[in-house]
């Protein structure tokens, strides 16, 4: 999903600049698919406007003529309970969109706040919470506002203001759980419940840093992005940053257990170390970026990288981002297992881990990769495809897996055997999944 108002990752700014080739030897030719034909909405970008299109579920491959033109609206999308009705946040208009998911038709719109942007929204029966992100019009009125929508009657039924930005989200039983930081600086995390029921609740994580931040004097901003996970059927969350433990939070109660785990999941240092930087560095470190998933059984995976970003004697900006792997957690002993040391990207199909990532270095003429892996959750590798390829964008839908290269096409493959069905020219339209 694309996201407002945030410091680019210098993966994407290098995912810009380094064109990989793509293995030759992948097949071209698609197998006859003998199951009936499913569909899925998604998002298709023309010069950089957004659309609501339906793709073939088989190839993502748009179907029909039918696009709604998104005018801005593409953030925080998400669907109702019965999956009639599709949510999606504004781009600085501070409204939300409901869309008809069968006609594809605007069905009405709810203003959440005067201006800003609608970066997360989730579903709470026939109610609606969306979190508003207003930035840069008026310090006195900026800030993050948790709204609740009635979706019946597309009309607020009540606002609450936070402070900080939002470094990390996601969708609770009830609401959404997010991750917050002081907002312009780097500081101690603090956990949100924000649900269709009264104000939201928060709690310190006081072992835990998140935020960004620019400091006068430095050309380099430096940031501490958590991952947060959450156990629905539970009721817990999980939060992971790095240099400290992971917080696991009651979310009926907020009480707050850490847990050291016996394989660090993190850079090596103390939490203290990302509020003070050392003095002689010459730049801060753009820092670590971290992201988890929760996938049942007790498991919580754990992926990401570390940013370090410095300016040489030529006062040329420099950078280098190194992997932290992908970790699996077990909640019931708090050991850890690393499942792929170099990948800095996760996606799951069913029983089945997908693997891949993007590594920039700027003394490097390219973007590094891996290409693809796909494991079993007890760590036995089921294929690799795409040789060292650095892939940015894989999606699952279903069965099957869609991965983008950087020449314009995707491959679509079975996820669970790795056999290629078909490359399909053009860009990849990004789906929109329940």
């Amino acid at each position: 999903m694309r996201k407002a108002l945030v410091l680019l990752p210098l993966v994407i700014l290098a995912g810009l600049a380094a064109v990989a080739a793509w293995p030759k030897d992948e097949p071209r030719s698609l197998k006859l698919w003998v199951e009936k034909p499913k569909t899925v909405l998604a998002l298709q970008w023309k010069r950089d406007a957004p659309y609501l299109v339906r793709a073939d579920a088989r190839t993502l491959r748009r179907q029909g003529r039918v696009a709604l033109p998104l005018s801005g609206h593409w953030l925080g999308s998400s669907f109702s309970p019965d999956g009639k009705l599709l949510a999606v946040g504004s781009d600085g208009f501070g409204d939300v969109w409901f869309v008809d998911t069968k006609r594809l038709r605007l069905v009405g719109t709810a203003q959440a706040e005067e201006y800003g942007s609608v970066i997360e929204t989730a579903w709470a029966g026939g109610k609606l919470v969306a979190v508003v992100d207003r930035c840069c019009r008026d310090e006195a009125t900026d800030g993050l506002t948790v709204t609740v929508i009635d979706a019946a009657r597309r009309a607020p039924v009540s606002g609450h203001r936070l402070d900080g930005s939002v470094e990390a989200a996601a969708r609770s039983a009830s609401g959404l759980v997010l991750v917050l930081g002081p907002r312009g600086r780097v500081g101690t995390a603090r956990l949100v419940v924000a649900d269709a029921e009264g104000g939201p609740e928060s709690v310190a994580l006081d072992r835990i840093a998140a935020g960004s931040e620019i400091r006068e004097g430095h050309p380099i901003g430096r940031a501490a992005t958590p991952g947060v996970a959450v156990d629905k059927a539970g009721n817990r969350a999980f939060v992971v940053g790095a240099g400290s433990p992971v917080a696991e939070v009651d979310l009926e109660t907020l009480a707050v257990t850490y847990h050291d785990l016996a394989t660090p999941v993190s850079l090596p240092g103390r939490l203290h170390d990302w509020l003070e930087p050392a003095a002689e560095a010459k730049a801060p470190p753009n820092g670590p970026q971290r992201f988890a998933r929760w996938l049942g059984d007790g498991y919580v995976a754990v992926w990401g990288v570390d940013n370090q970003s410095w300016v040489d004697p030529q006062r040329g900006e420099q950078w280098r981002q190194t992997s932290v792997g992908i970790k699996l957690i077990d909640t019931h002993d708090w050991s850890v297992r690393t499942l792929d040391r170099q990948a800095s990207g996760l996606a799951v199909a069913d029983r089945t881990l997908l693997t891949f990532g993007t590594l920039s270095d700027s003394a490097l003429p390219k973007a590094a990769g891996i290409g693809l892996r796909a494991y079993l959750a007890d760590g036995t590798r089921r294929f690799h495809r795409f040789g060292a390829a650095p892939l940015d964008a894989v999606y699952v839908v279903g069965s099957r897996a869609f991965v983008a290269d950087r020449a314009g096409s995707y491959v679509v493959l079975d996820a669970q055997t790795g056999r290629a069905f078909r490359r399909v020219r053009g860009a990849m339209l990004e789906p929109l999944l329940r």
